[in-house]
């Protein structure tokens, strides 16, 4: 897992805009699930789930799988449901930002980021003017969203909209 997800890391950072500091971080924990409860097999299998992390500047914008638990269920998720996520989910919903051509990110669905990561990438891709960025969130109440943008409005050099 670490290399390939420090590549992946270095890969989404990459199409960041130069003049914030956003990190995406990744802690991979393996967890030994009782296959018998959840689907009648009779061993236990491993399951590899992780800890996924925004962070802009010192602080955390967007943390799966915290900000993703309600109250009523915080003691039991993900026992009750251990399949629902795992690492390799939110690695292919990055890796399928990083394969999308530029021309098509306002308009593609990222079928499997129900959870708005792509909203972030979004917020923090050199490759779109602040402009249009700012026009595409008009309206969308995202606090990770609007700390991105606010960052890139401050920003003295921006990149982005000289081209």
């Amino acid at each position: 897992m670490a290399k390939r997800w420090s590549k992946l890391k270095k890969e989404i950072e990459s199409l960041f805009f130069e003049g914030i500091s956003l990190a995406v971080h990744c802690t991979d924990m393996r967890k030994a699930i009782e296959s018998h409860k959840y689907n009648g097999g009779q061993h236990y299998s491993i399951q590899s789930i992780g800890v996924f992390k925004v962070v802009l500047g010192k602080r955390i914008i967007w943390n799966f799988p915290n900000d993703f638990i309600d109250s009523e269920n915080r003691e039991t998720w993900p026992e009750q449901r251990p399949y629902s996520y795992n690492v390799s989910i939110l690695n292919r919903i990055i890796r399928d930002y990083i394969d999308t051509p530029k021309n098509e990110l306002f308009s593609k669905n990222f079928e499997q980021d129900v959870y708005g990561l792509t909203r972030l990438f979004l917020a923090a891709d050199r490759r779109i003017s602040i402009h249009k960025l700012k026009q595409y969130f008009i309206g969308i109440e995202n606090h990770a969203v609007k700390a991105i943008l606010s960052e890139r409005t401050k920003s003295k050099t921006n990149l982005a909209d000289r081209s």
